[in-house]
């Protein structure tokens, strides 16, 4: 037997070549469409379709002929396993009597080896490819913001670059663990931890362009549309405190809270300085 090699996520005949028989078939007086060969355990990884008769395909058998007629496949399903195989036995639907390794007696083993493909690598931005934030406020990315996918590829592998002119007067992207500092790479790592912000700084519209790679491909480029809102507030709840002298309560949102024209944002708070106490956090 001869190992069948073949590029992963693909099918491929199986062949004479690839399985002879030591067998002098005009000693036996025995034709290839008597030599049977009968699947035992299947592959694992793929499966073997037959161009054969129905009650060959229900026993999942095959002749020498077959194999000859081009009537085997093997197709992969594309796991990335190197290595796959399937088990069978060898023997002859003639009446003559046939030597022992053809009485269906020895199992035999086919391997499949799997040459790997790099797979495309491919980066999708969300639906309207835009990120709105408030005028001069930070934004954090997300996983689902910039949505890498490469089936063969360990995502700690995996990096996102800012190519072009990118206008940083009016923003930037930043590394939470050295804020303030633009950057034009980052990793899947640093996105999947929350560390990777959008600095808006100034035009109201801009945008930053996109691609991933997994240090051998690169993806398709995506563009990402910058769009800064301005601030909208207003005071929604100021009902105060009741305290006991030389109390101490809690301010919380439903004592002073504050209604913003979009989703909510950490917000600081400034205070004239009390008269018979002071504010403290």
């Amino acid at each position: 037997m001869r190992n069948l090699s073949f590029q992963h996520g693909m099918w491929t005949l199986l062949e004479q070549r690839h399985m002879k028989l030591d067998v002098k078939f005009k000693d036996l007086s025995i034709h290839h469409s008597q030599i049977l060969f009968k699947i035992q355990e299947r592959p694992i990884h793929g499966f073997l379709p037959l161009d054969v008769p129905p009650e060959q395909e229900m026993e999942m058998a095959f002749t020498m002929l077959d194999l000859w007629q081009g009537k085997v496949w093997y197709v992969h399903k594309g796991s990335e396993e190197p290595i796959d195989y399937f088990t069978f036995l060898v023997s002859s639907n003639s009446k003559k009597e046939m030597p022992l390794y053809l009485q269906e007696h020895v199992p035999h083993m086919f391997n499949i080896i799997v040459i790997p493909v790099n797979d495309p690598l491919y980066l999708k931005v969300p639906e309207g490819n835009l990120l709105l934030l408030f005028e001069n406020s930070k934004k954090q990315l997300t996983l689902s913001m910039t949505d890498m996918s490469d089936s063969d590829t360990d995502s700690l592998s995996l990096s996102i670059s800012v190519l072009g002119n990118f206008n940083s007067d009016a923003g930037f992207l930043e590394n939470a663990n050295d804020p303030g500092k633009a950057i034009n790479h980052f990793t899947h790592e640093d996105l999947r931890d929350g560390n990777i912000f959008y600095v808006h700084r100034g035009h109201q519209n801009s945008q930053i362009v996109l691609r991933a790679s997994d240090e051998e491909l690169v993806s398709n480029r995506a563009v990402l549309r910058i769009m800064a809102v301005p601030w909208d507030f207003a005071v929604a709840n100021r009902i105060g405190v009741v305290i006991e002298q030389g109390g101490t309560p809690l301010i919380t949102r439903s004592n002073l809270s504050v209604e913003v024209n979009g989703e909510w944002h950490e917000m600081e708070t400034c205070s004239d300085i009390t008269q018979y106490g002071q504010i403290q956090w």
